[in-house]
């Protein structure tokens, strides 16, 4: 069946704080880490890669096309082709659906997907300097609300968008504090159990004079985290509302990159896949109800599979907010013991090129270490998308 694709594996970094230990890297430099260190755990020699896509959605000051800079920095040769791809918070799985399509129209044998981001030095913009402000003050544009946090098309923040559908869904407080409780306890666990290990890869970090420092472990998770402590947080945005820091993704840096084929190539590289995708689908929804597009796609790619969601033993559904991923859970009717089992974005972070990347990462690991046949991830994204991918474990 060589028309099969194939994941073989991957990495991913440790998740920087916003502001955190990994403050001195950029971008390009998490998502050269990520790929080598995608490259070397499934044992792919860099010159049998025929093309490399990244997803990266903050890429104010990181240079021309970083997804190519993140390549050759990487490892790979410089006639391997490299390009990014932009889609909001899909960014990093959209990276994996375009290495797909090119395996699948014969462009490519061996490819490398991978998301990255560097929130932390996310800059601010001034559209005052190049001709000149003047007269009087000039002023600068925070680019994590300019090119992220605000929706273009309905002006509003997404955490509104999101009080607003928890509002309509009726999904209160509690239940959203119980949530992001819950993806904390499950992050311990799993760090605990050895399953974060399997996928981390430690990052040097310089340090002036000094060796550099090893960044090993994601750095945002609480998993001190109590009800009580969730309960004393305000809200976000308006007194009314019940998204608060707690039961929200988290501002964070990192990048995950994997190693996708076609089965022929697979073969040539003497490689043991560890999954086969079986599809993949993108949709779109009015942007209000963003939060609850990966539905969408989620019920498109069923459709194109002739599947049902109970024949998914896991499921990864990025935790943008706690009620968006409730919404998802409900209008899916997905049992929630299957969905996000090592702990999500709320717990970990949302690094926004990343994540995409990352959730899949984890699937193809569950499927491996804790048994079944079937994932599915999913993801929402500014603007109103939401992309989805089902695997089927192999060996």
């Amino acid at each position: 069946m060589s028309q099969d694709v194939v994941i073989l594996g991957g990495a991913r970094t440790p998740i920087g704080k916003f502001g955190g230990s990994l403050r001195p890297l950029s971008a390009v430099e998490l998502g050269a880490h990520a790929i080598r260190e995608a490259l070397g755990r499934t044992g792919t020699p860099a010159d049998r890669v025929d093309l490399c896509v990244v997803g990266h959605a903050r890429q104010a000051g990181n240079g021309p096309n970083p997804g190519r800079l993140m390549a050759v920095n990487g490892g790979l040769p410089v006639t391997t082709p490299a390009y990014t791809v932009q889609q909001a918070c899909l960014s990093g799985l959209l990276a994996v659906f375009q290495v797909r399509y090119a395996i699948l129209e014969g462009d490519a044998s061996v490819a490398v997907a991978a998301g990255a981001e560097h929130m932390t030095n996310i800059p601010y913009l001034s559209f005052d300097a190049r001709w000149g402000a003047r007269l009087g003050h000039a002023s600068l544009v925070d680019a994590m609300f300019k090119d992220g946090f605000i929706d273009p098309l309905t002006g509003k923040h997404m955490g509104e968008l999101c009080d607003a559908l928890a509002r309509r869904y009726g999904i209160g407080r509690p239940e959203q504090d119980a949530f992001a409780l819950e993806s904390q306890q499950r992050a311990a666990k799993a760090k605990k159990d050895g399953h974060v290990d399997r996928v981390l890869a430690p990052i040097p970090i310089p340090r002036g004079k000094g060796e550099p420092l090893l960044f090993a472990e994601d750095e945002h998770a609480r998993a001190d985290a109590t009800p009580e402590g969730l309960a004393k947080l305000p809200p976000a945005f308006g007194e009314d509302g019940t998204i608060t820091a707690g039961n929200a993704c988290g501002i964070t840096d990192g990048a995950a990159a994997l190693v996708v084929a076609s089965a022929d190539g697979a073969g040539r590289l003497a490689a043991r896949p560890l999954a086969r995708i079986l599809g993949t689908a993108v949709a779109a929804v009015a942007p209000e109800d963003y939060a609850i597009a990966p539905v969408a796609s989620t019920r498109k790619l069923l459709g194109q599979l002739g599947m049902e969601v109970r024949q998914f033993d896991f499921v990864e559904i990025n935790e943008a907010f706690a009620a968006q991923t409730l919404a998802c859970l409900r209008d899916l009717d997905l049992d929630p013991g299957r969905v996000n089992v090592w702990g999500g974005a709320i717990a970990l972070g949302h690094p926004i090129g990343m994540s995409g990347a990352r959730i899949l990462l984890n699937l193809v690991r569950q499927l491996e270490a804790l048994g079944g046949r079937y994932g599915l991830a999913a993801i929402c994204g500014n603007g109103g998308h939401g992309a989805s991918i089902a695997i089927e474990r192999l060996g």
